[in-house]
């Protein structure tokens, strides 16, 4: 037994102090002989289980049932832990008196740590095979939405007009107002869930063009708004070169996002104003956008997030025109994509501004939309 290096095998008195000792247990342990002989064995727990009295539980268990086994952290002599089985065997006389106790100690610390990577490894498998089910179910929900219940929204608002133009009755031109609106609003709420959904993943795809007009893009989109609000003013200034390497479409919902926030969030008898104009260099300079208005000031611990996902709801709650807080987000996320920048600054003396700045030129790795 005192030969046995493998585990570390020595005796204990009936009170747990340490009687012999093998070279098992001062490899495992790290103390000799001579150091350890006459300690008390309780040495070799955490401060913890000392504190618990674990050492002489487990020897009442052992008196009590002949024999304890267990598993936990020990300590050796220099105050590393190991992961330990323990066997501790009651020793008794021929007339039943104890005598002491048997303790046998295995480190099974390899072994603790292998299935602690196995546990991990599994545990590590079981995510990604999750991941990938999570992003199977995303595609195959973009799927059905950016073709099935869009293809249906076209067929409800192309009835709707239909139904406005030709009724004759005012209640159900109304009624079919209010149905294309909707329908509108739904496919506004489609598109965003898109975006948001694609700039989690991968970033909003674009397709950018040569010789993009974003002159044209300002246009349509200040066309649509003046449409809508005839009794706002909007005032439009451009100054450059209007063509660039950009996306159109993508641009658009740009000016879309940041004109609709400025006429939501102003006061109707107030003036909202487009400018864009080329930086430094008329032709080929960067194209910086400000989209300006009168409106309440944004608090200022708002400003620093408003381009963050469903932070801008916090200034106001979601209203009944379909936005989710994901709009300005949707816009810092297309701007990105084009490798520009957005910011925004909001006071009551000036009002507020958004600002995009867009390179002449859209990086060469943007991705095309699916």
């Amino acid at each position: 037994m005192a030969s046995v290096r493998d585990y570390a095998i020595f005796m204990l008195d009936p009170k747990g102090y340490i009687v012999t000792w093998n070279l098992g247990a001062e490899r495992i342990k790290g103390y000799t002989e001579s150091e350890i002989v006459g300690s008390h064995f309780s040495v070799f727990y955490p401060a913890e289980d000392n504190a618990a009295g674990k050492p002489d539980w487990e020897l009442a268990e052992a008196e009590r049932l002949g024999r304890f086994e267990d598993e936990g952290w020990r300590l050796r002599k220099d105050g590393s832990r190991f992961w330990a089985n323990v066997i501790i065997t009651a020793l008794r006389d021929p007339g039943g008196v104890l005598r002491g106790f048997g303790k046998v100690t295995r480190d099974l610390t390899a072994r603790r740590e292998a299935e602690e990577t196995a546990r991990r490894l599994a545990a590590e498998q079981a995510a990604r095979s999750m991941a990938e089910k999570t992003e199977r179910y995303q595609r195959d929900l973009l799927a059905i939405l950016g073709h099935d219940l869009r293809n249906c929204l076209s067929v409800i608002v192309t009835a709707g007009e239909m139904n406005r133009l030709q009724a004759e009755n005012e209640k159900i031109r109304r009624r079919a107002t209010q149905v294309v609106s909707t329908a509108k609003r739904m496919r506004h709420i489609i598109h965003s869930i898109i975006d948001y959904t694609y700039a989690q993943r991968e970033g909003v795809p674009i397709v950018p063009r040569e010789g993009a007009d974003f002159h044209g893009v300002c246009e349509r989109v200040l066309q649509e708004f003046r449409t809508l609000h005839p009794q706002r003013l909007i005032l439009y200034e451009a100054e450059g070169n209007p063509l660039g390497t950009w996306d159109e479409g993508r641009l658009e919902q740009v000016v879309q996002n940041l004109l609709g926030n400025a006429l939501k969030y102003s006061p109707p008898d107030s003036t909202v104003s487009v400018r864009w104009a080329r930086e430094g260099d008329h032709v080929n300079g960067a194209l910086v956008l400000s989209v300006h208005n009168e409106g309440p000031p944004i608090p200022p611990e708002l400003v620093a997030h408003m381009f963050e996902p469903f932070r801008s709801g916090e200034r106001l709650a979601t209203s009944d025109d379909g936005s989710m807080g994901l709009g300005l987000f949707i816009v810092r996320e297309i701007v990105r994509a084009h490798g520009g920048e957005t910011s925004a600054q909001s006071d009551a003396e000036h009002g507020t501004t958004f600002t995009v700045t867009l390179p002449p030129r859209s990086p060469a790795g943007a991705r095309p939309s699916q």
